[in-house]
Parts: structure tokens; C-alpha cells; sequence
């Protein structure tokens, strides 16, 4: 496939960025978006549509999912919580935001911190159903940002055999990095899933029959991944302040850089003298540099020199250790044998002398025997 422009990534936390760096190679793959809040701002799916792909977006929301079918007629929105079938559940829903949770915790925690929200209550549907719905041979990634009701959407697969290559799953406390899960892990495991990547919002979880594109896990979003960014990322945040108050942070710079030419310009013969002396004064600033540098070389040599004496002073010290351990086991196991060689003496000594006692008691008796016989025949 040939090269396309940078990616554009309009998700809250770089997700599409790695997801597209897995399956960029797919040019028309599919996706269910479990969450999927507003089509445009934080949308982990966006990046994707304008790449051809399409998918199935689920949202309980009522206004969120009749933008999503207004910006992405040639998609199927399902407007439904995700859980067991059949079952009511309330959501606690915070307008504008995408804190909408079933957690009544939850909604508390944002409700103290100023956010206001109202229940609804309506039916579940199955992830399982979802599935069914969705018209799709392969569905390369599944997301769930369902604000703390991951397990309950995971539970609710059933035994469908649908197995999205890669599963995103939003897996820490509210507006926090603190991990919570529930033992999703291990549900996914039991699919054959394995957790590969966390961004420090979601875990991303790869099945094992596309062990292939593990390799694209790992290090985060970053320059070798040509993304750019739109005006409503975090990230840009401030400059999109500055231009709405009116003003035009790279216009403003323009501006000053106008400004200082235009100056020396008409400054004339001083304007030269003082690009003369600014010469001078930056080739100055270049020797000292260079200086620097040479300083600094000098001391990465010293310091590598230090290294190496003090781990040639460590070997040598370990081989002296070795010898003197080499020489104190030998002179042990000289003492031992001279030790031995004393105890077989020893006891050769002791038989010798037993073998002489026993023997003179012999020839003492002999005397005391052979008057006993004379006496008998007289």
C-alpha cells in the first residue's frame, strides 16, 4: 500500500495512534466502538472512517448517538448500554462529557466534584448481540469505555465466536492512573487474549492468533508514528485559547521578526555594525562552545579511563582472591591428608602393639600350663 499523509489522530489519549500503527497495513478494516461519545472529538474511530474503514458504534446517549448517525450515515450506531440481556440498568448521565457511567459510585465521585448529571434507565443489550448486528467477517479492534462496566460487557460476549483482533479497554478509576480489573484479564484470557501494551488509561489486549503485530507494542506514541493532531486535542489546548481571544501565536512571531528587519534596515550603517559585532559576538560563543565540548570530552576520557583502571583493579583483585582461595583449599586439603596419613599410623601402631600384648600374654602362660602337666603325671 502506498504511503498516505500523516495519520490524524483524534482520539483523547493516542489510541487510534497505536492501533493504526498495528493495522495500518489493512486498507478497509472494521471496528466496534463500545463508548463511542461524540463522532469527532476524542473519537478513537475518526482516524479510521477517513481512512475507509468502517464499524459499529455503541452509545447509550441519546445526543451522542444521533451525531454519530448524522456524521457517519454509512455506519450502524446501536443506542443501547452493553450488559446482561433483558436487564434494566440506570446510567447517570453527565451532558457534554463522556463521564455517562451505571456506577452510582461513580456518578457520586463526579457528582461532589461539581458535575451534574440525571439517571435513565433503560434496557441492556448484549455484547454478544452487538456482534450479531454488526455484518463483518473480521473486526479488527473492539474498544470499551463504558466508565467502570467493563467486566459487565466483557461477561455479556457469551459464546459468540467473534474474536476482534485487538480489545481496548478503559481499566483505571475516574480522571485517575490508578489500574482497576475486576478480573477482566482473566475473562479475556480465557478467549485467548493477552494484555501487551498500557497507556495509563486503557490496556490493550492481543489475541493469539495475531501474535504477528505484537512487535507493534510497547513504546508510546511518538515521532516515528507521523500523526498529527486537531484543534480540539489537550495538547494544542492553548493555542487554540490564544487564537479564539484573537490572537495568532505564529502571526505574532511573523510580526516581530518583521519588525527587527525592518529596524536594521533603516538603521543603515549601525544596523551592519551591529550585525558585525553580533558575528563576533556568536563566533565567540562557538569557541567557547567548542571549548566546552573539548572540556567535556576531556572528561568523558577521564572518566572512562577511571572505569576502566577501577574494573581492571576489581579483576585483578578477584583473581588474587581466587588464588589465595585456590591456595588455602590446597594447604586444607594437605593438612587433611597429613591428618589422615597420622590416624592410619595411629592405628597401625595400636594393632602392632595389640598384636604383641596378646602375644606375651601367651609365652607368660606357657610356664603356669606346663606344671599343671608334670604335676598331673607325677
Amino acid at each position: 500500500m502506498a504511503e498516505q499523509e500523516a495519520f490524524v489522530s483524534y482520539a483523547q489519549n493516542f489510541e487510534d495512534v497505536i492501533l493504526w500503527r498495528a493495522l495500518r497495513t489493512i486498507p478497509k478494516g472494521h471496528y466496534v466502538d463500545i463508548g463511542a461519545n461524540d463522532p469527532v472529538i476524542d473519537s478513537v474511530s475518526l482516524g479510521f472512517y477517513e481512512r475507509g474503514w468502517r464499524g459499529c458504534h455503541v452509545e447509550p446517549m441519546a445526543v451522542y448517538a444521533e451525531r454519530l448517525r448524522a456524521a457517519r450515515p454509512d455506519e450502524i450506531v446501536v443506542e443501547a448500554a452493553v450488559g446482561p440481556d433483558g436487564e434494566e440498568t440506570t446510567l447517570f448521565e453527565f451532558a457534554g462529557t463522556g463521564m455517562t457511567t451505571a456506577r452510582a459510585d461513580y456518578a457520586d465521585t463526579h457528582g461532589k466534584s461539581g458535575f451534574e448529571y440525571v439517571p435513565v434507565t433503560m434496557a441492556t443489550r448484549t455484547l454478544a448481540s452487538i456482534f450479531a448486528e454488526c455484518p463483518y467477517p473480521d473486526i479488527h479492534w473492539l474498544k470499551v469505555d463504558v466508565e467502570g462496566m467493563e467486566r459487565a460487557v466483557i461477561e455479556s460476549w457469551g459464546d459468540h465466536p467473534a474474536r476482534p483482533w485487538i480489545v481496548v479497554l478503559e481499566m483505571t478509576l475516574p480522571n485517575s492512573t490508578v489500574e482497576v480489573d475486576d478480573g477482566v484479564s482473566d475473562l479475556l484470557g480465557a478467549r485467548g487474549y493477552r494484555s501487551v501494551y498500557f497507556d495509563g488509561l486503557n490496556r490493550f489486549f492481543l489475541h493469539q492468533d495475531h501474535e504477528e503485530l505484537a512487535g507493534h507494542f510497547g513504546p508510546g506514541p511518538n515521532v516515528f508514528d507521523r500523526f498529527r493532531l486537531t484543534p480540539n486535542s489537550a495538547f494544542v489546548l492553548h493555542l487554540r485559547e490564544q487564537i479564539e481571544a484573537g490572537e495568532d501565536p505564529y502571526g505574532v512571531v511573523l510580526k516581530l521578526r518583521d519588525a527587527f528587519t525592518k529596524g536594521l534596515v533603516a538603521q543603515g550603517v549601525e544596523a551592519s555594525d551591529n550585525r558585525v559585532r553580533l558575528d563576533a559576538q556568536l563566533a565567540s560563543a562557538w569557541a567557547q562552545v567548542r571549548q566546552l565540548e573539548a572540556q567535556i570530552r576531556e572528561v568523558e576520557e577521564r572518566s572512562s579511563a577511571m572505569v576502566r583502571d577501577l574494573a581492571e583493579s576489581q579483576r585483578l583483585a578477584l583473581e588474587q582472591i581466587a588464588e589465595e582461595r585456590e591456595a588455602v583449599s590446597r594447604a586444607a586439603e594437605g593438612m587433611v591428608e597429613r591428618a589422615e596419613m597420622r590416624a592410619r599410623i595411629a592405628q597401625y601402631r595400636y594393632l602392632r602393639i595389640r598384636k604383641w600384648f596378646r602375644r606375651s600374654l601367651r609365652v607368660r602362660s606357657l610356664p603356669l600350663i606346663g606344671g599343671l602337666f608334670f604335676s598331673r603325671e607325677g
